[in-house]
């Protein structure tokens, strides 16, 4: 296992059924266990802090939710920077999430690696997309996170393949199809992300997220599930866009049925940019609200 395994492998896993939920949180609890250990390992082997004195320090973690190096500083084994040279060397040798997995018994070397080689052949950026997003577009780089998460959790969560038309930008009102889920993005840029899907298109994500072709698509059930979808996509989108040096955070979803509601209107100063899509059962659209300068 190498440094690059992406930071969502273990929710990709989850979302493929390679893996239960149960058995993704006992290997991030193993991960942390296992790293614990080795900052206590790094300091006695750099004769920073003696076996008895790790196992004080390890005595008091029981008690408490402090980090090791946290409570070793604390308690006047280690400075910061011994901490810091510390974390740096812990770092080559970091049990990854694949790693801890095939300790734990839960994959094989060889489903790790094909996973792995599947994962990141998603995570490549979706080059066409840049067609799609008008030219000289204040929040291209931002758009463009949002709309290549966007096709890749369609697809690997609700087994549909996206496409997108070219975006428009817009202040009119967008009519509700049926379902308009909706985060809101705070910081620097503001802006607000949605989905806007017919009845039929909801209530087939739905069923696949479920995995029962015969469930009863009531109106709660959809609203959660969309709106989870929303949150994934939001939630994998911000880490690029955090990565891009922005401040960035996300509130929970806010789903609008259209009888709730049957129009999206932008605010004072907002606009949005609307880029109609279709799957396979039919024709939806995402969007972002933004605000002018």
């Amino acid at each position: 296992m190498n440094s690059t395994i992406p930071k969502f492998f273990g929710q990709f896993l989850l979302e493929k059924g390679c893996i239960t939920q149960e058995q993704l949180f006992k290997a991030l609890q193993y991960q942390q266990v296992e790293d614990a250990t080795k900052i206590g390992e790094i300091a006695i082997q750099m004769k920073l802090m003696t076996p008895k004195q790790v196992e004080r320090v390890h005595q008091e973690q029981r008690l408490t939710d402090k980090y090791f190096g946290e409570l070793a500083i604390s308690m006047g084994y280690i400075t910061e920077q011994q901490l810091k040279t510390m974390i740096k060397i812990q770092k080559n040798n970091h049990i990854f999430l694949g790693q801890a997995l095939v300790e734990l018994g839960f994959l094989t070397k060889q489903q790790i690696q094909d996973y792995l080689r599947e994962f990141h052949n998603e995570q490549r950026p979706i080059s066409s997309l840049q067609d799609i997003i008008p030219r000289n577009f204040k929040l291209f780089d931002e758009i463009f996170s949002l709309l290549d998460v966007s096709i890749k959790i369609f697809r690997r969560m609700a087994d549909l393949h996206l496409k997108l038309g070219k975006g428009f930008i817009s202040q009119k009102t967008v009519n509700n199809k049926y379902l308009i889920s909706m985060i809101r993005l705070s910081g620097s840029p503001e802006m607000n992300y949605f989905l806007n899907l017919p009845q039929k298109v909801a209530c087939s994500i739905t069923k696949k997220i479920y995995n029962d072709d015969e469930l009863d698509c009531n109106d709660e059930i959809v609203k959660d599930c969309i709106g989870e979808i929303a949150n994934i996509i939001c939630g994998n989108a911000i880490s690029h866009i955090l990565e891009m040096g922005k401040e960035i955070s996300m509130s929970p979803p806010i789903s609008i049925l259209s009888d709730e509601k049957d129009t999206l209107t932008p605010l004072n100063k907002q606009k949005i940019i609307l880029f109609p899509g279709s799957v396979q059962t039919g024709k939806i659209e995402l969007g972002v609200l933004y605000y002018e300068d």
